[in-house]
């Protein structure tokens, strides 16, 4: 099925177009009827001012939709579509990923999502690409080796079975000389009783039968390495635990939601939600401060951390009830933070010390 409006395809069970907020044809007199569905012509109008390029009034009208209903992954969408018509990738890519949590079977934002990565990947020059498998890479080796020395098929099998040969060989007389000549061999019939210097007692000695096995030493097993006396999951519920007891005893009180522990890097993230401020100018002060307040005693916890990544909720309307958004994004290294001098520091210094930091649209444009 498809958009009468963009043309868009829509899936059979979706009731609006997931590119233009326009509700389908056969469910549009049942689904303009409900009180959610007086945001789609708000929608409609964003999409509109999209096309003509009035990005301001476009945002505007997104967040008009996301103050009455916050979990509306239509206006995520389209906001993300805003902000990629600007070249603002990295801020269309979060857009996306906010809009496939609230609706994973969109696979317009899925498809979406998948180009702006890819073009974002281009942009950086190849920058963080994997490296190929293992079992790839051997054959690609394999493949240039065989260009190289000019080496076609029949040739490389030969050489193939004579290196088989010799290493077959080699095995043999490795272990001819461990286990000796068999027996019945005339090697075997008789001592050698010549007598030998020993160099320590200077006393004859009897040589060994030529077929005998000498005793070996025994074997050293060896020591397996200590286990961690925790595991990262007790880790991780114990510095949950002491982060909350952190938070509950700030000036304004927050609630720390989930973190978790990273091996491979000893990198931290947290989530967590912060209460609304007097005024979004407050309000983005107080995320910045008590982030770098919360790291700060993650990192005084567990002295191996190295960087942290940190994601914020807080509501950003005084109306009783407003439901916390995603607010703010930001990354901070361990020698950033404690190179951070007071104790809290001033927001501005805050603010500064993240890198790679988002905000949500509303704090961009506070007073």
């Amino acid at each position: 099925m498809y958009c009468g409006h963009c043309g868009s395809e829509v899936p059979a069970a979706s009731p609006f177009c997931r590119d233009c907020g326009a509700p389908i044809e056969n469910s549009k007199d049942a689904v303009l009827g409900t009180p959610e569905g007086q945001m789609y012509p708000l929608l409609a109008a964003a999409n509109l001012l999209r096309i003509r390029r009035q990005w301001d009034d476009a945002t505007a009208k997104c967040i008009e939709v996301l103050r009455k209903y916050p979990n509306n992954a239509s206006a995520h969408s389209l906001l993300g579509d805003i902000y990629r018509d600007q070249g603002m990738l990295r801020d269309a890519i979060e857009w996306y990923k906010l809009a496939l949590e609230l609706d994973s079977s969109s696979r317009s934002d899925r498809v979406k999502l998948d180009r702006l990565v890819d073009q974002l990947y281009a942009k950086s020059g190849g920058k963080g690409k994997e490296e190929p498998a293992p079992k790839a890479t051997l054959k690609r080796s394999l493949q240039e080796w065989l260009e190289l020395t000019q080496l076609n098929r029949p040739v490389g099998i030969s050489m193939v079975v004579v290196v088989l040969v010799l290493f077959i060989g080699l095995l043999g007389a490795i272990a001819y000389q461990r286990t000796g000549p068999p027996p019945g061999s005339s090697k075997g019939l008789h001592m050698d009783i010549r007598p030998a210097r020993h160099p320590a007692m200077n006393a004859p000695v009897l040589l060994p039968e030529a077929g005998s096995q000498p005793a070996r030493p025994p074997q050293v097993q060896p020591t397996p390495p200590p286990a961690p006396s925790t595991s990262y999951a007790e880790q991780e519920h114990s510095l949950l635990a002491r982060l909350r007891s952190h938070s509950a005893a700030a000036a304004r009180p927050y609630t720390v939601d989930w973190l978790a522990l990273d091996p491979r890097d000893n990198s931290l993230l947290v989530t967590l939600t912060l209460p609304w401020v007097a005024s979004l100018q407050e309000t983005r002060a107080n995320l910045a401060t008590a982030s770098v307040a919360l790291l700060r005693a993650a990192l005084e916890a567990h002295s191996q951390l190295t960087a942290f990544r940190v994601r914020v909720f807080a509501p950003l309307s005084p109306q009783a009830g407003a439901k916390p958004e995603l607010a703010f994004i930001g990354e901070l290294t361990a020698s950033r933070l404690t190179g951070l001098g007071a104790n809290p520091p001033a927001p501005q210094e805050a603010e500064g010390a993240f890198a790679d930091s988002w905000w949500h649209p509303l704090l961009r444009t506070s007073p």
